[in-house]
């Protein structure tokens, strides 16, 4: 449906937006920084996904009839909505740390959690589940338990991405460290008068 893509989008701009401000904070080395995206993307993006999604569950039949008048149109869109719809604010909890993970440089650990938490388990979903129950509600269930999953994937990829960073010692200060002490070391040079002048 195409309220799902419009919803989508939102969540995917806070997403991208923290991957940009992300890498340019990891880059500049101010880890506090890269919190403080982490948390107000997060925020902002289940906010607003939950704010916009809203009206259209309350109002799902009558959002519905906007594209279909016949009953039973009406009737499926209406499941469709409140089985995946519903729960797409979720989808927030997975795609923003994806983004800072990508944003500080560990781009295959979230690619690697989408690919098992959403399609691999979508697919194992479909071969396992749905021949048992053959209807549209098992079959939409998929996606807010496959979001779940990918989450925890997630959860897992920051824990050994923050391990990763704890055994390798912090080259952004180590550098501000050698440029801090070698440009005050030679600065002052530039300000006394040389036996050349």
């Amino acid at each position: 449906m195409n309220f799902e893509y419009l919803f989508y989008y939102v969540i995917t701009a806070f997403g991208q937006t923290a991957t940009t401000f992300t890498s340019q904070n990891h880059a500049a080395g101010m880890p506090d920084r890269c919190t403080r995206v982490f948390r107000l993307c997060l925020l902002y993006s289940v906010l607003f996904s939950a704010v916009l999604i809203a009206p259209v569950v309350a109002f799902r039949r009558f959002f519905c009839s906007l594209f279909s008048t016949e009953p039973a149109v009406i009737q499926y869109a209406c499941l469709r909505i409140m089985c995946i719809l519903l729960y797409e604010p979720a989808y927030c909890l997975y795609e923003i740390p994806a983004g800072c993970l990508r944003g500080a440089g560990h781009a295959v650990l979230p690619a690697a959690a989408t690919l098992l938490g959403t399609c691999a388990f979508r697919i194992v979903w479909i071969c396992a589940v749905f021949p048992r129950q053959p209807s549209l509600a098992p079959l939409y269930r998929a996606f807010p338990l496959s979001w779940l999953v990918t989450t925890a994937l997630v959860a897992l990829c920051f824990i050994i991405a923050a391990a990763r960073r704890a055994a390798v010692p912090d080259r952004c200060a180590q550098a501000r460290r050698f440029y801090k002490i070698n440009t005050f070391r030679f600065i002052p040079c530039l300000f006394q008068p040389c036996a050349a002048w």
